[in-house]
């Protein structure tokens, strides 16, 4: 019985450090959008249908923003895949409707993917860049 309590430990500290992980990503690409003059309106934004990591507006319109740390590029950009994003679309649809001034406002789904490269060029302790990469317009709702 010891050893299935050491397990469970285990597996809620593997949850709390990607929790972790995914909170200190979701700030970096907050910082990385107010750079780029984005007015972040929601993070975290939690419906019925699912989270929205970021909800910002910019001259263009609305853009839902999906946050992925990952260790790769590509292994973020495979991880939204249709279902997720059909449940991201559902979201923003129920966003929308609850604030009806946005509207006519035109609206993206971007991706931005928090990764570390290794670099064993580096010298310090920390042998890894981070590395911050924005895909708007990731796709298109209902495709």
């Amino acid at each position: 019985m010891r050893w299935l309590w050491n397990c469970a430990m285990i597996n809620k500290a593997a949850r709390q450090k990607a929790y972790d992980k995914g909170v200190w990503s979701e700030v970096l690409a907050v910082e990385h959008l107010q750079k780029l003059k984005y007015e972040i309106l929601e993070q975290r934004y939690k419906t019925k249908f699912g989270e929205i990591d970021i909800i910002a507006r910019n001259k263009d319109g609305l853009i839902f923003v999906e946050v992925k740390a990952r260790s790769s590029r590509d292994e973020g950009l495979y991880a939204i895949n249709y279902r997720s994003r059909r449940r991201i679309e559902q979201a923003a649809l129920y966003y929308i409707s609850l604030n009806e001034e946005l509207v006519e406002l035109g609206m993206r789904f971007d991706v931005i993917v928090v990764s570390q490269e290794k670099n064993p060029a580096l010298v310090s302790g920390n042998k890894s860049n981070i590395c911050i990469e924005h895909l708007d317009n990731a796709w298109i709702a209902g495709q």
